[in-house]
């Protein structure tokens, strides 16, 4: 496939609810490229807001979805040495030059921090069983 038969997209989403709005549009995109030569690139962006432990780790984890945070900071900075997300801040130029490196295919690669595999209550009675 070459770029001329290609469209690059990137769907910038903030909360749960909008990758439920989206996911019709993305959908659809799939269906589209499967059916023509003309393909249409899409990548989600994730902004981090309401970003959820409890909820959202997993579900990104599994769909490898990058965030770029739209702050100077964030109170998990696992997610950013180990994980997929970055921090943006409101600085433009840098937004649009990490946006560019999802759609490109460059952005980096992280990997799932360690005990973010959903087991912590398993561990904690294990721990606690111990001591019995």
């Amino acid at each position: 496939m070459n770029s001329q038969n290609t469209i690059k997209i990137a769907s910038i989403v903030g909360e749960r609810p909008n990758f439920i709005k989206l996911a019709p549009v993305s959908s659809a995109i799939e269906e589209h490229n499967k059916n023509s030569n003309k393909q249409i690139k899409e990548v989600i962006i994730h902004t981090a807001q309401h970003y959820d432990d409890n909820i959202s780790k997993i579900f990104f984890k599994e769909l490898n979805i990058p965030c770029l945070k739209l702050r100077k900071n964030t109170e998990r900075p696992v997610t950013i040495t180990e994980g997929i997300n970055t921090i943006v801040g409101n600085d433009t130029d840098k937004i649009i030059q990490e946006a560019n490196k999802i759609i490109d295919g460059r952005y980096k690669q992280g990997k799932t921090p360690k005990f973010w595999d959903g087991k912590a209550a398993q561990r904690m009675v294990k721990i606690l069983s111990e001591r019995l």
